[in-house]
């Protein structure tokens, strides 16, 4: 998984391809839709990290019976939402530069 196209990116460049990566706006120029595409496996791959890591910490609590666990169900929700929007960005934007 490389990075090249997304480090080569200036500041603004990197926002860019943020909006073009979460909101789905059209990307400017082939350089952005580009480093879209090698930002998604990373965003999903640390996305998976958050999930797992909150499903530790939700479980962990809860079997000890410490009521603050169930404070770990609505991140973790946002971030299984996140994670299920990344995949679909992924797959769309790498479906789009292969056709």
């Amino acid at each position: 998984m490389e990075l090249d196209a997304y480090r080569s990116c200036s500041f603004a460049e990197k926002r860019q391809v943020l909006s073009v990566f979460w909101r789905s706006e059209p990307a400017p120029t082939s350089k952005i839709d580009a480093a879209a595409v090698q930002y998604g496996p990373w965003a999903v791959g640390f996305l998976i990290v958050i999930v797992l890591e909150l499903l530790v910490l939700l479980l962990i609590t809860v079997l000890a019976g410490h009521p603050a666990g169930w404070l770990a169900l609505l991140p973790g929700a946002l971030a299984l939402f996140g994670l299920w929007r990344a995949i679909g960005r992924t797959r769309t934007l790498h479906s789009r530069a292969t056709s």
